[in-house]
């Protein structure tokens, strides 16, 4: 009787260990519920401004009721857009509303929140706002836009399902009279674009689009272990922002022509329709001259390929190619002067220490064109039409720099995707992704406005590398283009990524990888700081970057860190000692530890050393949801000292040991702060707690923590 007594009660412990293991798995499992619980409410009541330079600071402020009464917003749906009607008709409110009714429904707020927001900033005139899908009252799959994009917007409709507009700043805009709601809208976006009035993105979620059962059980089954995945816009077919291409088409051709600036839209390999623009004449009654400039030392290899690369696919024919050496020797530069002779470029030789940025303004000394393409020895260009996609874009009067998309060799693996400006500095987005795959609403798909292009392929007009002072000297190695990109941002110019402009880039081959020694690392940091010393109003903000998505990670994922994400996380000693009994010890028990390293937490903002110990655990043939999860450090007199340990999610090993019981929160993670433990090595232990029973068990990891100062 007794047993089935006890049986019964640890049943109910189990129950409850297996509902408190699941609610934790749900909550790792997803960033983004946390975010709607956590950082959402805290928007309420912000005012955002997209000031220049990307300030993205938030100003506190409410309106008054009389105020809010004041300004009221008419609300219209886009089916509500007939033959001979148009949101200006109607009651007369000094703001419009409108949003997709088809697809989906506002936020509860977001009228008010436009109203408000047109109050507290008079020099606004249109808002656009954040997305996401919704079944029943689940909401999934944020999509967090950036600000202000002009060719983001010609590329495809990216405000999405919300905008507010104020009605006397665009009241001789004029509708399209036929077509559907969907597509008038975006000709009425475009046109207003066109004005010299201030569209804002305010990073709320102001629109949720249906989603059906299906679609949203199909995103909770997507791979959590795989961040990717989770941005993947092949995965989610019914997100795919591309649909009804050829619906639009008119609209894009006609805004095109409204600008200036004539072409036509050419589906690329992937099948978007992308712009092209038409190369129209100089001052001069000429076709634009292009000078490529591409720095160079000791890689005669690298450099001929590069070059013959570029002879095979001239599809536009006007320009030249300036070679500067900065000191090869010998042999190597007697092949050069040979090559120079075959291939026929101007050979520019003048030996001194490598500055990168000295190279490039050399080069542009030397040159005679229009336009600047600058371009790595190490990159292989790989199509016909690369030179005249680049130019068409550079010619237009609000860009800047154009970048193209670069992969590793031999791969469809993604090197470069545009620059984005992250909280540990500048960084490449979707570094080592497959192509083959659309991330995160078309970011490797269209053309996309960004804070900038990398250097190894970087289109420029003459005037403006000019007017900007070139490239910073004092920036010999790292972050020059960043530099010279975040000028040209100041400056008032969009930098475009055209994703439909790929080349290979063999990356490090001309100088190595920047972190393979200390010296390069402590350069490569000291070069950083240069760059946010010359432009501190964008230190760790990005205007092209949602302040919703992680600014710590090159994948598309949402602003909220678990606590073992945080670089300020700190676990302590708990003071009770382990008397470890010999029983205790268990094979079953079975440990891989990542890492028990000293690690330094590095970004522009903050500067932290860790001892950190990670890894994952599980106990073979047993269901894990009943065990507590303990690090145990050994001292030298054999005792042992307890860390507070955080479970982590692993789905990873999920994947690995299927047949293992609820082993979802198998990870483990410890943070302590130097001066918690004396100098010495420790050997690391793992220590389970049955839940359910008085069973312990311990295992040796064989890892050491060393910690060399107080």
């Amino acid at each position: 009787m007794s047993g089935n007594i006890k049986k019964a009660i640890q049943d109910i412990k189990i129950r409850q260990c297996k509902k408190e293991h699941d609610k934790e798995v749900e909550r790792q499992s997803d960033r983004y519920p946390q975010w709607i619980l956590e950082e959402e409410p805290k928007k309420v009541g912000e005012l955002y401004t997209n000031e220049p330079v990307g300030d993205m600071a938030a100003k506190e402020g409410r309106m008054s009721a009389a105020g809010q009464e004041k300004q009221k917003a008419a609300v219209t749906g886009f089916d509500e857009i007939g033959e001979e009607e148009h949101p200006f008709e109607g009651e007369k409110q000094p703001v419009i509303v409108i949003y997709d009714r088809m697809q989906g429904r506002l936020s509860s707020n977001a009228s008010a929140r436009a109203a408000a927001l047109f109050a507290a900033h008079p020099d606004w005139d249109m808002i656009y706002g954040d997305e996401d899908f919704c079944y029943l009252k689940n909401r999934f799959a944020p999509w967090m836009k950036p600000d202000y994009s002009p060719d983001t917007l010609l590329s495809f409709p990216y405000f999405g399902g919300f905008a507010a507009f104020r009605r006397e700043s665009y009241a001789d805009v004029e509708w399209l009279t036929k077509g559907e709601g969907k597509v008038r809208v975006y000709d009425f976006y475009l046109k207003c674009s066109e004005r010299k009035k201030k569209i804002v993105h305010v990073p709320e979620v102001f629109f949720h689009r249906n989603a059906t059962q299906e679609q949203y059980l199909q995103y909770r089954a997507l791979d959590r272990d795989d961040p990717r995945v989770l941005t993947a816009d092949d995965c989610m077919p019914w997100a795919l922002p591309w649909e009804d291409q050829e619906q639009y088409a008119d609209v894009r051709l006609n805004a095109m022509k409204r600008r200036g600036f004539a072409g036509k839209l050419k589906k690329d390999a992937f099948g978007i329709m992308q712009p092209v623009y038409d190369i129209r004449e100089t001052e001069a009654g000429r076709m634009p001259f292009v000078s490529i400039i591409i720095p160079s030392k000791d890689n005669v290899d690298v450099l001929e390929r590069c070059i013959r690369s570029v002879r095979r696919h001239e599809a536009y024919p006007h320009y030249e190619i300036v070679v500067v050496d900065n000191g090869s020797a010998g042999a190597v530069r007697t092949r050069l002067m040979n090559l120079e002779r075959e291939l026929s470029f101007t050979y520019v030789y003048e030996p001194m220490e490598f500055n990168f940025s000295q190279m490039i303004n050399l080069g542009v000394s030397k040159a005679a064109g229009d336009y600047l393409l600058l371009l790595n020895d190490d990159c292989e260009v790989t199509q016909d039409d690369w030179l005249l996609t680049m130019l068409g874009q550079a010619q237009l009067s609000h860009v800047g720099a154009v970048g193209a998309k670069l992969l590793y060799p031999d791969s469809d693996l993604i090197q470069h995707a545009g620059v984005t400006n992250l909280t540990a500095g500048p960084a490449h987005k979707l570094q080592r992704d497959s192509d083959s795959h659309s991330y995160y609403y078309g970011r490797n798909r269209f053309c996309y406005d960004c804070i900038g292009v990398t250097a190894a392929c970087m289109m420029v007009r003459r005037r403006v590398f000019e007017e900007a002072g070139g490239f910073d000297e004092g920036l010999r190695v790292a972050f020059n283009d960043v530099d010279f990109c975040f000028k040209l941002y100041e400056r008032g110019l969009y930098q475009v990524l055209r994703n439909d402009v790929v080349l290979y880039h063999h990356e490090s081959l001309s100088r190595g990888d920047d972190l393979l020694t200390e010296e390069k690392t402590k350069r490569l940091m000291q070069e950083r700081d240069a760059l946010y010393e010359r432009h501190p109003r964008l230190l760790a903000r990005d205007p092209f970057y949602n302040v919703n998505l992680l600014g710590c990670v090159i994948d598309y994922l949402i602003n909220y860190q678990y606590e073992y994400d945080r670089g300020d996380c700190r676990t302590g000693l708990l003071e009770e000692p382990v008397d470890v009994q010999p029983e205790w010890y268990n094979e079953c028990l079975i440990v891989m530890v990542d890492r028990a390293v000293k690690k330094d937490f590095m970004d522009v903002l903050t500067k932290r050393t860790v001892y950190q110990i990670e890894g994952w655990a599980y106990v073979l043939g047993q269901d894990n949801c009943r065990y507590t999860m303990h690090i145990l450090l050994k001292n030298e007199d054999g005792s042992f000292t307890e860390l507070e340990t955080l479970r982590r999610y692993r789905p990873d090993a999920v994947k690995i040991l299927p047949e293992q019981k609820n082993i979802e929160l198998s990870g483990f993670v410890a943070c302590l702060e130097p001066g918690t433990l004396p100098k010495g090595i420790y050997p690391v232990y793992l220590l389970f707690r049955d839940q359910c029973s008085r069973q312990r068990l311990i295992r040796d990891t064989g890892s050491v923590l060393t910690v060399d100062f107080t």
